[in-house]
């Protein structure tokens, strides 16, 4: 009998240990369902000079702390909410939402904003690095893809 349960006891120790990883992986996803990606309120303008020949923006500069500018028409702000705080390198989860808004400076009116959910942990055991994921996944949409030509207020 005791041989039958230390195993199952065990069992179920790792198993709920890892739990919190897909709790907040769902939690995640659900939450980037409602308001996640790229919302374009109104598509900011550049004039034609700010772009490459292959239809990219050249106006971003890159700022000290992340900060973003597109000369002077344009400014991006960032704003970090932690919805669940943990230390994933002691095995405990974290999800984060971050919040970028394009505003346009001289009315201050935002133009694009984005919404990006991260989980970092929540795993019983991790090797050299703690598991994350990304919500919605890089590389679909960015605010300086939203771009267009034409002439600025």
């Amino acid at each position: 009998m005791r041989s039958v349960t230390l195993p199952a006891l065990l069992g179920a120790i790792l198993y709920l240990t890892g739990c919190e990883k897909y709790s907040l992986d769902r939690q995640m996803y659900s939450l980037c369902k409602k308001d996640g990606g790229l919302t374009i309120h109104e598509p900011p303008k550049l004039p034609d000079s700010r772009f490459n020949s292959i239809m990219e923006s050249t106006a971003v500069r890159e700022r000290p702390r992340r900060d973003l500018i597109y000369a002077p028409e344009y400014k991006i702000t960032e704003k970090e909410i932690v919805i669940k705080n943990g230390d994933p390198t002691l095995g405990q989860g974290k999800l984060i939402r971050i919040e970028r808004n394009l505003i346009r400076n001289i009315d201050k009116k935002n133009m694009v904003t984005s919404v990006t959910y991260i989980r970092s942990g929540g795993d019983f055991i991790y090797y050299s690095h703690f598991s994350s994921k990304i919500c919605p996944q890089p590389g679909t949409a960015s605010i300086e893809s939203t771009f267009i030509k034409g002439q600025t207020k």
